[in-house]
């Protein structure tokens, strides 16, 4: 399910819900149904993640929000916010253990830049195969999301290539081409950096990881 669909949804509820209202059929506002129902979002994210063969990080999201929801509705009576540390490190922990050594074999979409370039995802996921004939900057923000990032194909620029990457309960794949040096700054905060890569020692090509990682997976191979 595509983001477009889910917000298109939700303004075809909203659109009934004050046409019941200005009929006094039902009392309606924003306010009051997102009080109630905003974990659906959640849980709807979840299912994203997992259509999109994020199952692990997805499964956990989904049901999480269904957790939530059952609160707003009353039928279960915990603090489920109380849950949101224990979810996460089970998360990650679970991640750090069945994560692949392998990519798996899928089409990304390609991304031509000039020498920079910016990918953020909030509540969404992204696959970008980046092309650039002279990398030298670049930036992944990933809050309750996942990117993964190809950058195999790119030629590092002479000047370095700076690339930042930050993930808050959300995870980073990246592919660094395999003729550069890699410099690796960061540490995580309840979540991994795993280093993967191949450094090539006598590389004149330089890449400069800057890591900050909350709660979530950083994942560098090449």
């Amino acid at each position: 399910m595509s983001v477009k669909n889910v917000i298109g949804v939700l303004f075809i509820l909203f659109g009934i819900g004050y046409l019941l209202n200005a009929f006094d059929v039902l009392d309606f506002s924003i306010g009051n149904f997102f009080h109630t129902w905003y974990p659906i979002l959640i849980i709807l994210f979840g299912i994203h993640l997992i259509s999109n063969k994020k199952f692990i990080f997805g499964g956990i999201v989904s049901f999480f929000g269904a957790l939530l929801q059952l609160e707003q509705l009353n039928i279960i009576d915990i603090s489920v916010w109380q849950l949101v540390f224990p979810f996460a490190l089970v998360g990650i922990g679970i991640n750090m253990i069945i994560k692949k050594n392998k990519h798996s074999s899928r089409t990304l979409n390609d991304y031509n830049v000039d020498k920079n370039f910016e990918i953020n995802n909030v509540f969404s996921s992204d696959e970008r195969n980046v092309n650039s004939a002279s990398l030298e900057r670049g930036e992944v923000f990933s809050i309750f999301g996942s990117a993964t990032v190809d950058m195999s194909n790119s030629i590092i620029s002479d000047n370095d290539f700076k690339l930042e990457m930050t993930a808050i309960f959300g995870s980073i794949d990246i592919r660094l081409p395999e003729d550069c040096r890699i410099e690796l700054k960061g540490t995580p905060i309840f979540g991994s950096i795993d280093d993967r890569t191949r450094a090539n020692p006598i590389s004149t090509k330089k890449v400069i990881l800057d890591c900050t990682c909350v709660f979530g997976g950083i994942d560098i191979r090449n």
